[in-house]
């Protein structure tokens, strides 16, 4: 499995939640809520990343994004010692022609 270069590091307004299928909810009358966890242990989190880097450098990102586009790969969170597997989406890119802006989610895959 190939691994994202650790060398790109988002910016550090890096957004982490928790995946929205987390917790299935089921509803029953009279407003009686139940909630069933989908996965045992800790939910899967989704990353918000955004890269303001050279062109260049905004270039190799978006070429590895590309092809990666529906495959998995390892990436390891900043400030975390571990990699985990994800897959990328709403990939997006601001040009400038100094410093581009890459914007993407990273959502965490269950093993």
């Amino acid at each position: 499995m190939d691994i994202f270069n650790r060398d790109w590091i988002p910016d550090r307004d890096m957004g982490v939640e928790d995946s929205s299928d987390a917790v299935k909810v089921i509803q029953f009358g009279g407003g009686v809520v139940q909630l069933i966890p989908l996965r045992a242990g800790s939910p899967l989190k989704v990353y918000s990343l955004t890269f303001t880097r050279k062109p260049a450098t905004i270039k190799a990102i978006e070429d590895f994004l590309n092809q990666h586009t529906g495959k998995r790969f390892l990436w390891e969170p900043p400030l975390e010692s571990q990699q985990i597997i994800v897959i990328h989406s709403d990939k997006s890119i601001k040009k400038t022609g100094f410093e581009d802006v890459l914007s993407v989610k990273f959502t965490e895959v269950a093993i």
